[in-house]
């Protein structure tokens, strides 16, 4: 016989005797026979009154006094009934069945969740340890995924913040080097602005002595000019055979002396 067979001939056995054995001190669920034979007209009466929606009503009000017309005209008899709900649930037998139900429904309520959990435990165990198992093992891998991914996302942020230290040191640099270039330009155009200015200087006063001897030229062409046409004025005005037949002859004087003087050179 297998180990399920016995078990559950085993379980069968223990539940029947625990259950006869409950039944038979508490039982039955209901109110027994022995005191409904006895209490039967009153119990009905107690039903009855306890179940009613207007008996309901008053009764939530408590002792202040019922403000609905149905229930001030009902208020006496109400009265009289819920006095015979407090007598008859006062009585030692009713109390004792009460008791006797409640032991009932409570000793059955834990024989058979007990019965539920052993026979859970006894067949489901295996599956519910395997499925722990595997909701530990994946809880284990998400855990070693989320570690691999912090330590991942740790790398990426270390190394993020070593670019980040680079940019930093670059960027220094590279203003340095902005700096240094800046001032050498500076330099470069002061310089070459000095150099400029010094050129345009020397051209400027070139300029002028070329303006200056282009004047001097002028000046000295318009007094040749200015004299040559005096000398020519003065010339025309004492123009007269007299003058004339002195400068052929001087004209002539000058020739002679030059021919001779290049004969001797010759």
């Amino acid at each position: 016989m297998s180990s399920t067979k016995g078990f559950l001939i085993a379980f069968a056995i223990a539940y029947v005797v625990l259950a006869g054995g409950g039944l038979s001190m508490w039982g039955p669920p209901g109110y027994s026979v022995e005191y409904m034979e006895d209490h039967k007209t009153d119990h009905e009466k107690y039903l009855a009154t306890t179940k009613s929606t207007v008996y309901k009503q008053f009764m939530q009000h408590g002792d202040a006094e019922p403000t609905d017309p149905a229930l001030v005209e009902l208020a006496e008899p109400l009265t009289e009934q819920a006095a015979f709900v407090v007598d008859y649930t006062a009585t030692p037998e009713f109390i004792a069945e009460t008791k006797r139900r409640a032991i009932y429904g409570y000793y059955f309520g834990f024989l058979n969740a007990g019965s539920l959990i052993l026979i859970a435990f006894r067949f489901g165990r295996k599956p519910i340890a395997g499925m722990l198992d595997a909701q530990i093992a994946e809880i284990r891998d998400r855990l070693d995924r989320a570690d691999a991914a912090k330590a991942k996302a740790t790398t990426r942020l270390e190394s993020a913040q070593a670019r980040v230290g680079g940019l930093a040191a670059d960027e220094a640099q590279a203003k340095k080097h902005a700096d240094e270039l800046m001032v050498r330009e500076r330099r470069t155009l002061e310089e070459g602005t000095e150099h400029a200015l010094a050129f345009i200087d020397q051209e400027t006063e070139e300029r002028k002595a070329i303006v200056a001897i282009q004047a001097v030229k002028t000046i000295r062409k318009e007094l040749v000019e200015q004299a040559a046409s005096a000398v020519v004025e003065t010339y025309q005005s004492q123009r007269n055979a007299a003058t004339e037949a002195g400068e052929i002859n001087s004209f002539i004087g000058g020739l002679n002396r030059h021919a001779a003087q290049e004969t001797v050179a010759k």
